[in-house]
């Protein structure tokens, strides 16, 4: 382990060392800082975008957005909490469907 770490530490020590070639530059540590300032930027203009537009992380669903009431009704079907028949009537109701069948409880029979 310390051998690697040493022959890591000497790999280190050459990249750093000025031999007069073109790649010279890129160690300076104006440069190193320039590229972590903008690879920063980068990342919070990212960041941004994905917390401004939602939808692009992909995770939309391609179906139509739910109902919260059929949401409701739903749950409290599959919690035992209304009969089957119950639950029928309410999405009917929600949807539209036989909305002029609907018993009137305010008149009575006559």
């Amino acid at each position: 382990m310390t051998d690697i770490l040493g022959e890591i530490g000497v790999l280190a020590a050459l990249l750093l060392q000025r031999g007069g070639g073109p790649l010279d530059e890129l160690w300076e540590p104006e440069v190193l800082l320039l590229i972590l300032f903008l690879g920063g930027l980068v990342a919070v203009v990212t960041w941004l975008v994905v917390r401004i537009f939602p939808k692009v992380r992909g995770d939309e669903r391609l179906e139509a957005p739910r109902d919260s009431a059929e949401e409701i009704l739903r749950e409290r079907f599959a919690r035992g909490e209304i009969t089957a028949e119950e639950y029928q009537r309410s999405i009917e109701i929600l949807r539209g469907e036989n909305a002029r069948e609907v018993p009137d409880d305010t008149q009575e029979g006559g």
